[in-house]
């Protein structure tokens, strides 16, 4: 209502409830699931009610959305890492594409063509060494196993047999 004060009990549920409703998308519902939650008329409700308030906040949901999509993948990650670790090719495939995702939504992948040069002191050259990111230590992780496939096999065997030697001249 027009007139209606900004703190009336009306308005601040109306406010609970689109922040309500914002919680909910963040965590991944969709408008419908939203509207039946919290009452509202349709899936056009819901959306309307997560704009408002995303539009009262006066930010840009650009970030509150990167966070929400991140943790999306990180979620994702955590379900298929075991399966990658094992060595299931198309999961491994599929983790290093949420990677990439990841990292795109990170700024962590500098675009090809843009160049940096760093000085260290009176002008020499800067000393950098250079770690594997996750993504290169999984695609050399997955390159090993489809050139050796039996090769963590083979170091298996091979430990367990070293053990097992040991264990036959332990005496208590």
């Amino acid at each position: 209502m027009p007139g209606e004060s900004k703190t009336s009990p009306r308005r601040i549920s109306a406010v609970d409830r689109q922040r309500s409703a914002v919680d909910l998308r963040k965590a991944g519902a969709t408008y419908l699931e939203i509207a039946q939650a919290l009452g509202y008329s349709n899936k056009q409700g819901a959306y309307n009610a997560v704009q408002t308030a995303l539009f009262k906040t006066l930010q840009e949901p650009s970030e509150e959305a990167r966070q929400m999509d991140l943790a999306r993948l990180d979620s994702l990650l955590m379900a298929l890492w075991g399966q990658a670790r094992a060595g299931d090719l198309p999961t491994i495939d599929r983790v290093l594409k949420i990677l990439e995702r990841r990292a795109r939504l990170l700024g962590l992948d500098v675009a090809v063509g843009n160049r940096l040069e760093l000085v260290g002191d009176q002008g020499g050259p800067v000393q950098v060494e250079h770690k594997m990111s996750l993504t290169e230590q999984l695609a050399a992780y997955a390159a090993d196993i489809r050139a050796d496939p039996w090769q963590d096999m083979d170091e298996l065997i091979d430990g367990q047999s070293q053990v097992l030697e040991q264990d036959e001249y332990d005496v208590d």
